[in-house]
């Protein structure tokens, strides 16, 4: 099965990063970046944001998802191998990282979050009745768990 369409073009990226994507290394690299941001976009939303042919992103999509999808690939795509500290000549800078690679923070999650709905979906049941009770044995002490006894043999 092939992997679903981005959800924002490498032009947009361009345009987020403002700096011109047209090297085919580039464009390349930019294309993955997107593909890996759009898929943890879809996974935290719960949605596939396709069109009716399954095919093809149905856009315009919502600006949040948009600007989720181009935070992620940007920061994937400006920082690939996760460096915290740069130098050159006299300057240094860093940034904080809190992870390293592809992620979401948890401001692009809870921006996410209202389109994913609840996470339970469909019609379920729940118990009203209490299932079988066991008689506890006096003699035994539980330690570390249920299944390590202390018996008279120690």
């Amino acid at each position: 099965m092939a992997m679903p369409t981005a959800l924002a073009r490498v032009e947009d990226l361009s345009d987020w990063l403002g700096e011109p994507i047209t090297e085919e290394v580039d464009i390349k690299r930019a294309q993955l970046a997107l593909r890996m941001s759009s898929a943890l976009v879809r996974r935290e939303s719960g949605r596939n944001w396709l069109a009716e042919d399954q095919s093809t992103v149905a856009f315009p999509l919502p600006d949040d998802v948009t600007l989720v999808t181009l935070t992620v690939a940007g920061r994937g795509y400006s920082n690939p191998e996760g460096w915290e500290d740069e130098a050159v000549d006299d300057w240094r800078g860093r940034r904080d990282l809190t992870e390293v690679g592809m992620y979401l923070t948890p401001s692009e999650k809870a921006l996410l979050a209202p389109f994913a709905g609840t996470k339970f979906r469909g019609l379920g049941t729940v118990a009203t009745t209490r299932g079988p009770v066991f008689d506890i044995d006096r003699e035994t002490w539980v330690i570390n768990g249920p299944h390590t006894y202390l018996d008279d043999e120690c």
